[in-house]
């Protein structure tokens, strides 16, 4: 074997092995993505829970209230219209917003994206607007807010 051929022959081992490891490294960073959704149970939707008496005492054109156990935030718009309920995580890339009293509207820390009041986007990186959500009463205490209307 002349000294080019074992040039090359090291060259196609370096490039086997290096590749046996990427590969071993990807498999291994896959398998642990899928065991985080396992173990964290992110497939699993929780239970959205408000009490009864919050929605019963929201004053119309009052600061949204948050119920950050349930993911949502609560407000009414129109003492005629039934409570707006929305969901608190920005559609750009799912950070808490939080209700901002200056802008009179809902504000993403991680990006600055601007909801107002009833969930529109006034400002991006987000393009679609906050998550409306809907009011399905069960039982005496809680009321359910599913992600579908009625």
């Amino acid at each position: 074997m002349d000294q080019s051929s074992a040039k090359a022959d090291d060259r196609r081992s370096f490039l086997r092995y290096t590749t046996r490891i990427l590969a071993a490294v990807a498999a291994a960073m896959a398998g642990f993505g899928g065991v985080r959704v396992v173990v964290s149970g992110a497939g699993d939707r929780p239970r959205r829970e408000v009490p009864k008496h919050l929605l019963s005492s929201l004053e119309s054109g009052a600061i949204p209230e948050h119920v950050a156990a349930a993911g949502v935030w609560i407000a009414r718009l129109d003492d005629q219209a039934p409570p707006l309920i929305l969901d608190d995580r920005c559609t750009h890339l799912g950070c808490r917003v939080r209700w901002d009293s200056t802008v009179h509207g809902f504000r993403c820390p991680c990006h600055g994206s601007e909801f107002g009041a009833s969930g529109e986007v006034r400002k991006g990186p987000a393009t679609r607007p906050l998550t409306r959500l809907f009011v399905r009463e069960e039982g005496k205490e809680v009321v359910i807010v599913p992600d579908k209307a009625p």
